[in-house]
């Protein structure tokens, strides 16, 4: 078989897959809704991204498990283990939850038993209907400082 063939029946997969499947929309966001959720695991640990809405306001619930059969420590340079943020659908950030906060200058540690979770909890007040974009950040160190982090987890909503 020549490569144009071959490339040709490849687009062709390919274009058949996209009509089939079709655009993945993200889900409506509607008070009483459940909310929507996303997840990451990676280095034993899984940190989970929960949005649900309670009038106009939009409320943040993360939490990080250890998914390990062993402790975890959990290392940072400051107090703060979290952030959110919250930008438009067009990629500007309308809020970041740490924007007017202090945290101390120390380094903490937190143990995760096998199986522990712990959460964070936040609210901001949607502006008006629209496309969101919520970003989770666990800013912490798995292991050691020198360890490496869990990427962020994001939700797109769409409030009416």
């Amino acid at each position: 078989m020549s490569l144009r063939l071959l490339a040709a029946v490849v687009l062709m997969c390919c274009a058949v897959l996209m009509i089939t499947l079709g655009p993945r929309q993200p889900p409506n966001l509607t008070e009483g809704s459940r909310g929507v959720s996303a997840a990451r695991i990676a280095h034993g640990l899984r940190l989970e991204l929960k949005v649900r809405l309670s009038g106009r306001a939009l409320v943040i619930e993360m939490s990080v498990e250890n998914q390990r059969d062993e402790p975890v420590v959990l290392w940072s340079k400051t107090s703060q283990m979290w952030d959110v943020e919250v930008s438009d659908g067009q990629g500007h950030l309308l809020w970041r939850w740490s924007a007017d906060k202090l945290f101390l200058q120390a380094i903490t540690t937190r143990m995760l038993g096998p199986g522990e979770r712990m959460g964070f909890r936040a609210e901001w007040e949607a502006p008006g209907p629209g496309w969101y974009v919520i970003t989770g950040y666990l800013l912490a160190h798995v292991g050691s400082l020198d360890g490496p982090i869990v990427e962020p987890v994001s939700c797109t909503i769409e409030v009416h």
